[in-house]
């Protein structure tokens, strides 16, 4: 399941629901089994502060991975939001976009949208992703290039 979302006519953000929910879902579970070590450690201050600590890192996972696996296409720039990293490539720094083949730990053939760049490199976006054609990485494609044009 994909989502569209326009928040105003020149902003489009594309994402993928399924994949951002399983990974809120995962980083949830580890925010609630470290929150009950945490509870269980009030008496060893040491424990307690590491346990704390490992928390609130794990929260901060959890707020991020609420916000991943989108693009987000202005009139200015593209941003690509993954679990870590977010990417802002200006429109003038792409020469093409097209739909290429993503990274899988099962060799499963990931449609992803690559941002081919004027300096000869490519950004893929692996969280954007699809097995099937007119899915949202062909909305993507599409749209992105008729910004670059």
């Amino acid at each position: 399941m994909q989502f569209r979302s326009m928040t105003d006519h020149s902003v489009r953000r594309y994402g993928v629901l399924w994949y951002r929910t399983l990974v809120v879902l995962c980083c949830l579970g580890f925010v609630m089994v470290i929150g009950a070590q945490l509870v269980s450690s009030w008496a060893n201050p040491g424990a307690f502060v590491f346990i704390t600590a490992c928390f609130l890192c794990a929260l901060a996972l959890l707020l991020r991975a609420s916000r991943f696996a989108t693009i987000e296409l202005s009139a200015t720039d593209i941003t690509i939001r993954e679990l870590v990293h977010t990417k802002r490539i200006p429109l003038s720094q792409i020469r093409d976009v097209r739909v290429g083949v993503g990274s899988s730990i099962l060799r499963w053939k990931w449609r992803v949208p690559v941002f081919d760049l004027r300096d000869g490199s490519a950004i893929r976006a692996d969280d954007i992703r699809s097995l099937r054609h007119d899915s949202v990485v062909d909305e993507v494609v599409a749209e992105a290039r008729r910004r670059i044009a």
